[in-house]
């Protein structure tokens, strides 16, 4: 009886020490607003000297907070996580801002070496910062210190990032009609093991579905090119209609829709049906120049590159916008909020992973040992 419950109490222990485990896993990973993360703010940036960035509550579309960069500065890039918002600048060389999302604080600054110029776009994956620049280089640096570890080269102008599994993806564009490319890294020791040919000119941001990367031409047309991620080719391409339809920098998705800015005048958001991958239609907007994209709930927000800039609402359900913020700074080329933290989603599944296997092993345990069951 005493080496009976001796096992029960053992028992009792480890299941118990097994579901915290596996509770405090999954909450660390899903509770973000603790960090400072809030779904329903998104960030803008202006371009200027020096730029700005603007909160922006999108429950009330209106702004809440602004910050003032340095002499310059300006606020052409923007990424986050569920910590810390970063902001690239496009100069020479190029600047990177680190900011405290809980005070909106600035709390990092680093003045990339001479070369390395005008940052394009910023993302962070598997806790390094990656750098686009114009001037032909991807720098990776560490996202909590700032401190640069290393870098790549590119063909061209690169462009944008993303991390897939154990490979990172970067696009480069030449000049106006040239080539563009995308390079496939090892995200180990950034050693380039791959690179395509892209069949658009002017490649730009991109968009991970399922085991496709959809890239954005800036040409004119403008348009989207499909690669097979599993085979590092790229298998199909869509034009928005004729030369008027150019410049697509940013996509987005939702539900079985893409969406595609139009950086033309009026600006426009062009739309593709993901489950057949065809162009299916746009809409005019009531301003010129549509520049970032971004999605909250049902609505798409749209930054035009205007100025005083404009932030344009529109209802994703009917395709039709809506409203607009007025914001009365310097052009907004780009925007961040929490639906761009990709890690998030990736963790978040590796949770749930964690926590199934944890429970299915406690249940386990317990089939094989009825007398270890919780319940005695």
């Amino acid at each position: 009886m005493h080496n009976s419950h001796t096992r029960r109490a053992k028992w009792t222990r480890y299941s118990s020490i097994c579901l915290v485990v596996s509770s405090i896993v999954l909450f660390s990973l899903i509770s973000g607003e603790a960090n400072g993360l809030q779904e329903n703010i998104l960030y803008a940036g202006t371009l200027g000297n020096p730029g700005k960035i603007l909160k922006i509550d999108l429950t009330t579309f209106q702004t809440i907070d602004t910050m003032t960069l340095d002499s310059g500065e300006n606020a052409h890039a923007l990424t986050m996580t569920d910590e810390y918002l970063y902001v690239g600048s496009v100069t020479v060389p190029a600047r990177i801002i680190q900011v405290r999302l809980s005070d909106f604080a600035r709390t990092n600054g680093y003045t990339l070496p001479s070369g390395f110029n005008y940052a394009m776009t910023l993302h962070v994956f598997g806790g390094y910062l990656y750098i686009a620049l114009a001037s032909g280089q991807v720098a990776r640096m560490n996202a909590s210190t700032l401190a640069l570890v290393d870098y790549a080269l590119t063909p061209a102008m690169a462009r944008d990032t993303v991390q897939v599994g154990s490979y990172v993806y970067v696009s480069s564009r030449g000049d106006v009609g040239g080539p563009s490319y995308l390079q496939k890294f090892s995200a180990s020791d950034f050693a380039e093991v791959g690179r395509i040919n892209l069949s658009q000119s002017m490649a730009h941001f991109m968009l991970v579905v399922d085991n496709y990367l959809y890239i954005a031409s800036n040409a004119a047309p403008a348009g989207i090119m499909k690669v097979d991620l599993n085979t590092f080719s790229e298998v199909d391409s869509v034009q928005f209609g004729d030369s008027s339809h150019g410049a697509a920098d940013v996509i987005v998705r939702y539900g079985d829709y893409l969406y595609a800015n139009g950086d033309s005048f009026p600006g426009r958001v062009y739309r593709t049906r993901l489950s057949d991958f065809t162009y299916v239609d746009y809409i005019d907007l009531s301003e010129d120049k549509s520049a970032g994209l971004e999605i909250y709930g049902k609505y798409l927000y749209v930054s035009m590159l205007i100025e005083p800039s404009v932030i344009i609402k529109v209802d994703l359900d009917t395709f039709q916008e809506v409203s607009k913020l007025n914001t009365g700074e310097r052009a907004i080329p780009q925007m961040t909020s929490a639906s761009d933290i990709q890690e998030v989603s990736e963790n978040l599944v590796g949770a749930m992973v964690l926590v199934s296997i944890l429970i299915g092993v406690c249940l386990y345990k317990t089939r094989r040992n009825p007398k270890k069951s919780l319940i005695s």
